[in-house]
């Protein structure tokens, strides 16, 4: 039988009480943590420090601190709270970076705090049969099968000690039905059952309590993005495409790539141009194209343009892509930088 089971609000108030406490330093480390562990690659204190804007010192001693952090032998940060590289039976991926969750969660209360959406594939604890999720910084996207439901335990402090990924993790799973759910807890004592949107909840709540004072909600085509007030002052960036536009891929990537040459969070707004409701000022270009404030990094006119592909003048010839430096320089001048940047290669 299921043990009494909290309301969703008492488990968001006992993990708060367990979780370690965050000052805004700690809460921008941790940030940046998990999204430069969510690019894909370890990443080193330095980066984090660079980040915060403090000293790599700092940064030693605050993630020495905290359980849940995992190092290589180079100490670059491999597992942070709930994100991994090293692999788990919960794959979690974001813009084709592969990486893993400790548990099932994990791929729901993340999309928020890196500001992307991810492919969630885990399986049933049960039955092992699959169970795919996309899962945006708003909200469940999409499950399948629908309804899922999520095993959990009471957030008590023993299981926050030591190894947090045995003692509290493994209880934490995706069920392709209740009954999967119930026959699961029914053997596993001190376990119970949320619906996937009071787990949903459950995350929103966790995150608000936890990164309150940095994150700040805004809605664009129904998306939450989450920004860090602790980085420089950023430009809206916008990336308007075409679905079927081959080089939609190429122009992420470059977004990527500048924003990190730039110390920015690797974060924009995205518009289909099929979409209904997209803003009319974004037809006149065609696909790919990013903009900096509503300005074309490309620097050329705007005009009404049918749906296809555009080509832009690169150092090598012509490309579907802008070119990185073009892009590093149209943030740069929207925030007022009068010199450039260093080289992009």
């Amino acid at each position: 039988m299921e043990d009494r089971r909290p309301a969703v609000r008492e488990l968001a108030n006992g993990l708060r009480d367990v979780f370690p406490k965050l000052d805004d330093t700690k809460r921008r480390v941790a940030l940046s943590t998990y999204r430069r562990l969510a690019l894909g690659v370890p990443p080193w204190l330095e980066e984090i420090a660079a980040d915060v804007g403090g000293q790599v010192e700092d940064v030693r001693r605050i993630l020495g601190d905290w359980i849940g952090v995992y190092t290589d032998d180079e100490k670059r940060v491999i597992g942070f709270w709930g994100l991994a590289i090293p692999k788990t039976q919960h794959r979690f991926e974001l813009d084709g970076a592969r990486l893993h969750t400790w548990c099932a969660w994990d791929a729901l209360f993340l999309p928020e705090l890196l500001g992307k959406t991810a492919r969630v594939e885990s399986a049933c604890a049960m039955s092992g049969q699959p169970v795919r999720l996309t899962v945006s910084p708003a909200a469940v996207e999409s499950a399948d099968p629908a309804p899922l439901s999520v095993s959990f335990v009471a957030p008590d402090a023993s299981r926050f000690e030591g190894d947090i990924i045995k003692r509290f993790c493994h209880y934490v799973h995706f069920f392709r039905s209740r009954a999967d759910g119930e026959a699961w807890i029914a053997k596993t004592p001190g376990t119970f059952l949320l619906t996937l949107d009071e787990a949903v909840e459950l995350a929103r709540l966790k995150n608000d309590a936890q990164f309150g004072s940095l994150l700040r909600s805004t809605t664009e085509r129904g998306q939450r993005i989450v920004r860090d007030e602790g980085h420089p002052m950023k430009p809206e960036i916008t990336l308007v495409y075409d679905a079927d536009c081959p080089n939609v891929r190429g122009a992420r990537a470059a977004l990527r790539e500048a924003l990190e040459h730039a110390r920015l969070e690797p974060e924009w707004i995205e518009y289909d141009r099929a979409t209904p409701d997209i803003p009319e000022r974004f037809l006149r270009f065609g696909s790919p194209t990013i903009l900096v404030d509503g300005e074309d990094v490309a620097d050329e006119p705007a005009v009404a343009a049918a749906a296809s592909c555009r080509v832009y003048q690169a150092a090598g010839g012509l490309r579907g892509v802008p070119p990185v430096e073009a892009i590093v320089a149209a943030i740069n001048r929207r925030r007022g930088v009068a010199s450039g940047t260093r080289e992009v290669r």
